[in-house]
């Protein structure tokens, strides 16, 4: 499925994609995409209006690399993890991000980012003000975001078997390798 400025996918708030980190809920996103690209933040996945309606971000940032960003909305504070290296792009690559919902302060911790199966190099952005996210009433946006200053995704998505997915668990990081290398096969990569 191509993306572009206009393209995108909308879902409905529900409990489903909202986790309480206090708690230990944690979650994964694995998504299969050629993107291009552009310069500009991309939304992969998203609970987050940009507004006031903020949970969770999964997507690749105006220096084309990866991040996961979660949001505790009542101290207005991110914390988030960064992948220490661009994305290459013009190829299907598989992105993931899982969290392990250690809620706190030092959540970003508990983040870990993947590319075609292996963990990569990042870092941590934590802050101290940060408890917990909280379930508010943004629905999940698949390659873009309502009111965001955050661009569409440009490039392409693999659907059906091939995802995206969004897990209420960490996936730990042997089940991101069997998704990759069940799904590559399919994709030519």
């Amino acid at each position: 499925m191509a993306f572009g400025s206009s393209n995108n996918a909308w879902g409905s708030d529900a409990s489903y994609w909202s986790r309480d980190d206090s708690s230990g809920q944690g979650f994964s996103i694995v998504a299969w995409c050629n993107p291009v690209q552009n310069g500009s933040n991309q939304v992969i996945l998203t609970k987050d209006d940009h507004v006031t309606q903020r949970e969770w971000e999964f997507h690749i940032d105006s220096n084309s690399k990866l991040r996961l960003g979660l949001w505790d909305k009542i101290a207005d504070v991110e914390v988030y993890r960064l992948a220490s290296n661009a994305l290459t792009f013009g190829t299907w690559v598989q992105l993931a991000a899982t969290y392990a919902g250690t809620g706190g302060g030092s959540a970003a911790n508990g983040i870990t980012l993947y590319i075609n199966g292996v963990a990569i190099g990042s870092s941590a952005n934590n802050n101290q003000s940060y408890v917990r996210m909280r379930d508010l009433a943004a629905g999940p946006v698949w390659g873009s975001q309502a009111n965001g200053d955050y661009g569409p995704f440009v490039g392409q998505f693999a659907v059906g078997p091939a995802g995206p997915a969004f897990v209420q668990a960490e996936l730990t990081a042997a089940q991101i390798k069997r998704d990759y290398d069940l799904v590559r096969g399919f994709l030519g990569s």
